[in-house]
């Protein structure tokens, strides 16, 4: 009886160990190294399908072009996006599924670094568009840690029709994001950006209850009379 007793409160602590931490699916040939302090990791097989393979077949050809194309300069989406929501996002937008997701966009345009927040490993960039106020107008994020599936899901050629489960549809969100992360963004000196004026192309999704929408770059350049590159 002893024994029955002390199994079952064991089982009690594994159980509220793992309540008590946040949780994530990764198969077990993941290569990301972003886990937090209390994240407990769930490991699966290997379904057949490489998201991280995938995203970089397709990154330079299709996905960065389509994007491009489909930027709008962030002076007239913005203000439009502000007075009539929902008209621009049909013309502008993309969304999975129908009513009730959230559309999502392609902004491009000039914008100066005012503030670089790496408090937290979602770091953040507040950036000011022309004419410049000195304001935080958008805000764009710079990881290490990626928030967000704005990059797969504004891809109207990727559905999850087209994938085996939602695991390997989740896996893709995830690579997109590592992909800004280790190549977009992996060398730039970020206490040498502020006062900088940058090019970016972005992607976000539209939350209307949002009063700043965070945005994910796809391209950021350093505009060459600020001293080329960083």
């Amino acid at each position: 009886m002893g024994h029955r007793v002390s199994l079952f409160f064991c089982i009690l602590l594994v159980v509220f160990g793992v309540l008590g931490s946040s949780c994530t699916i990764k198969k077990h040939d993941e290569t990301d190294q972003t886990k937090a302090d209390n994240e407990i990791e769930i490991y699966f097989g290997n379904t057949g399908f490489d998201a991280k393979q995938y995203v970089n077949e397709i990154w330079a050809d299709q996905v960065v072009p389509y994007i491009q194309e489909k930027a709008v300069p962030l002076d007239i989406l913005m203000p439009a996006l502000a007075n009539e929501a929902l008209d621009v996002s049909k013309k502008y937008g993309y969304r999975v599924g129908e009513e009730g997701t959230f559309y999502n966009f392609a902004v491009k345009g000039r914008v100066r670094i005012v503030e670089i927040n790496q408090e937290s490993r979602n770091g953040l960039m507040y950036v000011d568009a022309s004419p410049y106020s000195g304001e935080k107008e958008y805000v764009l994020q710079i990881g290490p840690v990626f928030k967000g599936t704005s990059i797969r899901d504004i891809l109207d050629f990727i559905s999850l029709n087209d994938f085996e489960n939602q695991v390997e549809f989740a896996r893709l969100a995830n690579e997109f994001n590592f992909k800004v992360r280790d190549e977009v963004l992996y060398d730039l000196s970020y206490e040498n950006l502020l006062g900088s004026e940058v090019d970016i192309v972005a992607v976000f999704s539209f939350d209307p209850k949002n009063q700043m929408h965070v945005m994910t770059p796809v391209m950021i350049s350093l505009v060459e009379e600020h001293g080329g590159k960083p």
